[in-house]
C-alpha cells in the first residue's frame, strides 16, 4: 500500500490529507484535518516544483509529508510535551524538511497542529 500524503492547505488553513487511488492511478484529497498524530513518517520535495514556486514566486503543493497511518484527533494538545522539535520547510531556503536546522530523514511520530499557527512536531527520541 502506498502512503498517505499530507500537505498544509493555505487557503483553508487545515492540512490535505491524499490518498494513493489505484483506478485513477495517483493521488487523490481524502480529506482535511485540523490535528493529525502520523506514523512512520518520511519527507518528500518535487525539486522542479519549488524551482517553479522560487520563479514565479507563488507556492503551489510540491512538497509532502508521507506516513503510514494517520489518527485524527479534536483536541490533541495533551500529546504535546517540550521534548518535541518543530520540523519546518521553507522552499526559498531550503530545498528540504528540516528539524533544528539540519535535514529531516524519518520520524516514528510526528504531530500535526494546524491552529494558532499551523506547525509539525515531532517526538524527541
Amino acid at each position: 500500500m502506498k502512503p498517505f500524503r499530507i500537505y498544509r492547505n493555505l487557503h483553508k488553513n487545515c492540512f490535505s490529507i491524499q490518498m494513493y487511488n489505484t483506478e485513477k492511478k495517483g493521488y487523490r484529497l481524502l480529506r482535511h484535518a485540523q490535528d493529525i498524530l502520523l506514523t512512520n513518517v518520511k519527507t518528500y520535495v518535487s525539486e522542479s516544483g519549488r524551482q517553479r514556486t522560487i520563479k514565479e514566486k507563488q507556492k503551489c503543493v510540491h512538497a509532502f509529508i508521507e506516513c503510514e497511518r494517520f489518527v485524527e484527533f479534536d483536541n490533541i494538545s495533551y500529546l504535546l510535551n517540550d521534548n518535541m522539535k518543530e520540523l519546518t520547510y521553507n522552499p526559498y531556503k531550503q530545498d528540504c524538511f528540516t528539524v533544528e536546522g539540519q535535514p529531516f530523514i524519518h520520524a516514528e511520530q510526528v504531530v500535526l497542529i494546524s491552529t494558532p499557527k499551523p506547525k509539525a512536531l515531532i517526538f524527541s527520541k
